[in-house]
C-alpha cells in the first residue's frame, strides 16, 4: 500500500502470523505461522 500509494520503495515484510492470549496480555505474541499453514 505504502509503495503504491506513496512511492516508498519500502521492501514487502515476511508473511507471518501471531496471536496473543487475551486483551490484558495484547502485547504477548506467538508466532503461530507454521500452526496456520499445516491448516490449509
Amino acid at each position: 500500500m505504502f509503495d503504491d500509494y506513496f512511492h516508498a520503495g519500502l521492501p514487502l515484510l515476511r508473511d507471518r502470523n501471531y496471536v496473543f492470549p487475551n486483551l490484558r496480555l495484547r502485547y504477548t505474541f506467538t508466532d503461530v505461522t507454521d500452526r496456520v499453514r499445516a491448516l490449509s
